[in-house]
């Protein structure tokens, strides 16, 4: 199994070992949809995709665990980790689809719904591999070794029930039968090849119950290969039929770019129609409204939120629809951005989807279009629970008297469970993120739990169950002395190490490690586990600001805080000054605590663009000093520091001014005259001006008033050519200015 791959499911399992069942809903599955959650939790930590050389993998773990990340996955293998918890059976459905291949494992909650609580996805071989509509032996080899993936990932989860099926990605192909026997041979899993009528109705049963909310309608089913159209009344299938064309095989048929022109979207529809015209669906009449699944449809929706179009609605007037394909008419490289920051893995087959889509509805004139979160794969899950339902009717009920447990530290807790002397199976006990697991001898068992933390435990014992008996769970409480959770109001920097923090320790004041600690600010969750030290922090890059951060760990109850976030660069102004003014610029930097950084700071400063190292005082300051390097004019400055910047501009005006001449050539002398501007105050005397007249250089000190003046020679004037004009110019230091005059008679 590839290293990075398992890594990542090992990362996942340590998630959901120590997760809680989420609330219960009235919604018959909790599909694994980020667009279906009106709630957003967020992690503390960032980002959980990994990627090689060969393929690129997505990982969404849930149970509470919702949009969670981690840059830098290191996970231990361990037996807790490795075994499923026993409180409830999980089930692995395979979907080898035209698009992408599926592995999304469900869990069944306490009120007996179907939960999502993991899916992986990898791009489809069938739509790379396939020369002479046959899958290569590069496609096989490929398919084999996603699966073995998807295999291993399943066994590590100890999932109860495994069932992988394809559509049309091998209804189309060849030698399909070849692809379905190598696979089992190599990988042990059953392919089950679905037709598409049984792909329609399996799907149909998917949303009929909780999503179809008209009389009738039209539901499809659009993948990448094909597209399952069914006509309903009354929650019954009136027809049910399957089109053999896709948003993959679409793209792949009829687009020659990324984006298809407006020739290539005129085929894209002249074939569906010819598709629907084939059908035995009646177009005759409206038809009600139009039910949307699977991915092509579902990214219909992310990309008009992404857009602005909606809010998170459940359905949309077709007509959105052309002003949806109006937005990508052209392939610019901002509308490519816009499907790449969706959804990466269906750029290219997004607007052949988007096609279809409008096509049908039109062909059938209806009026809305909804969006459905189940499919075929909930379809499946809901037939194998069906059947396994049909099974537990012929066995007995047995109950798990268990009473709650109370004790000292450090003290061992035993549970003892009794059933009937013929009940075999095993019992499981999950506590926190450890599970202890028996098997009863003569129907009975004794579970021991060492040296469990302080605090309260909630305790589930499962019994798995056997051929007389139906499984069974229960809950007990385990108390273990207390724990306390220290938070303060807290001042931090924008874009910290981390914006808050808590220490979690007994009652001994020694910190408690790996401990769950729920942070919530602005109605947004942040989770982070606490260090050998019992310390957990919280990175939610909040901006500047002043927030209320509400703490909860389950062992130590719940405390709200005030945490206040500053700018880490403070007291930086614009700055007018003379040339060589001795003026400084300054700006006071921001270190994590939010108090003035420590001396020695490095601190990166742009100066005209150009890249210095400052060091910060004991006071936190960093320092310019605007010196005679600054000639007049405009300059910029930037304070960079973590992640933070700050902008400036200093206006050096010219110290030195130079009155303007009169220049004749008859004169008998031309005195020219500068002066330089009072600097704090006073005149600067003695001071050497340079003058420069017709590239002769004169010099001169400024008098108690800050004047200076030479004279040009009557020799030097009658030299000069009436009309034409004469350059002068003035300089102190590097300040010059520069003046021209027309010679005079």
């Amino acid at each position: 199994m590839n290293k990075k791959f398992m890594m990542m499911a090992l990362f996942i399992i340590s998630l959901l070992a120590v997760s809680a069942v989420s609330a219960e809903d009235n919604s018959t599955f909790d599909v694994l949809n980020a667009e279906d959650q009106n709630e957003e939790i967020i992690y503390a930590s960032d980002n959980i995709s990994v990627c090689d050389d060969n393929n690129t993998l997505t990982v969404s773990p849930e149970d509470s665990f919702e949009n969670s990340h981690d840059e830098n996955i290191s996970v231990q293998e361990s037996d807790a980790v490795l075994e499923n918890d026993g409180e409830s059976p999980l089930y692995g459905i395979v979907d080898i689809g035209a698009n992408s291949m599926k592995l999304e494992i469900y869990k069944i909650k306490d009120s007996g719904k179907p939960k999502s609580v993991l899916s992986l996805s990898e791009k489809s071989v069938t739509s790379i591999y396939v020369v002479d509509n046959n899958l290569t032996k590069d496609g096989i080899d490929q398919l084999v070794s996603v699966l073995k993936d998807f295999d291993e990932v399943m066994n590590l989860f100890n999932v109860k029930t495994k069932f992988a099926f394809a559509t049309a990605s091998l209804r189309k192909i060849d030698n399909s039968e070849e692809v379905i026997a190598t696979v089992k041979n190599k990988v042990g899993l059953d392919i089950n090849l679905l037709s598409g009528e049984k792909e329609a109705n399996t799907t149909f049963n998917s949303v009929k119950d909780t999503e179809l909310t008209t009389e009738k309608g039209i539901v499809i089913d659009l993948g990448g290969g094909s597209c399952e159209v069914i006509d309903f009344v009354n929650k019954q299938i009136i027809t049910s039929e399957s089109m053999p064309i896709g948003a993959e095989s679409s793209y792949q048929e009829y687009v020659s770019g990324m984006f298809p022109n407006q020739t290539e979207i005129i085929n894209i529809k002249n074939r569906v129609l010819s598709e629907l015209d084939k059908l035995v669906v009646d177009n005759s009449t409206q038809r009600g409204d139009l039910f949307g699944i699977g991915g092509s449809v579902k990214k219909i929706k992310k990309v008009l939120q992404y857009l602005g179009y909606i809010d998170d609605v459940n359905y949309i007037p077709v007509s959105m629809l052309d002003d949806l394909l109006n937005e990508f008419s052209e392939p610019t490289r901002e509308n490519y951005e816009k499907i790449l920051n969706v959804d990466a893995e269906r750029i290219n087959t997004f607007l052949p989807g988007l096609i279809i889509t409008k096509t049908i509805a039109e062909y059938f004139n209806v009026t809305y279009l909804h969006f459905c979160k189940n499919g075929v794969r909930e379809g499946i899950l809901m037939e194998i629970l069906e059947n396994e339902s049909h099974e537990a009717q012929n066995k007995q009920n047995v109950s798990l008297d268990v009473a709650d447990i109370s004790l000292a530290a450090d003290d061992n807790a035993e549970i003892q469970i009794v059933l009937p002397q013929n009940a075999t199976g095993t019992v499981t006990v999950k506590l926190t993120d450890n599970v202890y697991t028996a098997s009863l001898l003569n129907g009975s068992c004794v579970i021991v739990l060492p040296k469990l933390e302080s605090g309260n435990h909630s305790a589930k014992i499962t019994y798995s169950g056997d051929d007389n008996y139906v499984s069974n769970k229960t809950k007990i409480n385990i108390h273990v002395k207390s724990a306390s959770l220290y938070a303060y109001d807290m001042t931090r920097s924008w874009n910290s190490d981390y914006d808050y923090q808590v220490k979690l320790v007994d009652e001994d004041g020694k910190g408690i490690a790996s401990k769950l600690i729920s942070f919530t600010v602005l109605s947004n969750q942040y989770y982070a586990m606490t260090d050998e030290e019992g310390i957990a922090n919280v990175r939610a890059k909040l901006n500047e600001g002043t927030y209320s951060v509400f703490v909860s760990s389950e062992i130590a109850g719940n405390v709200t805080k005030t945490l206040k976030i500053v700018n880490r660069i403070e007291n930086n102004n614009d700055l007018t000054v003379y040339y060589a003014g001795n003026a400084q610029y300054t700006a006071k930097i921001i270190g994590d605590d939010g108090n003035p950084e420590s001396e020695g700071k490095n601190v990166a400063v742009l100066i005209d663009n150009k890249m210095h190292n400052l060091k910060t005082d004991k006071n936190g300051f960093v320092a310019i000093k605007i010196d005679s390097n600054f000639k007049a004019g405009t300059h910029s400055i930037e304070i960079r520091c973590k992640g933070a910047s700050a902008k400036n501009k200093v206006v050096v005006k010219h110290l030195v001014s130079l009155k303007s001449a009169s220049i004749k050539k008859s004169a008998k002398k031309l005195v020219l005259t500068a002066s330089l501007a009072k600097v704090n105050g006073k005149y600067l005397k003695n001071k050497r001006i340079v003058f420069k007249f017709k590239g002769k250089t004169y010099k001169a000190k400024t008098n108690s008033k800050g004047v200076a003046k030479v004279i040009i020679k009557k020799s030097v004037l009658k030299k000069l050519k009436v009309g034409k004009k004469v350059a002068y110019q003035a300089t102190y230091l590097k300040d010059t200015v520069k003046k021209t005059a027309k010679v005079k008679r």
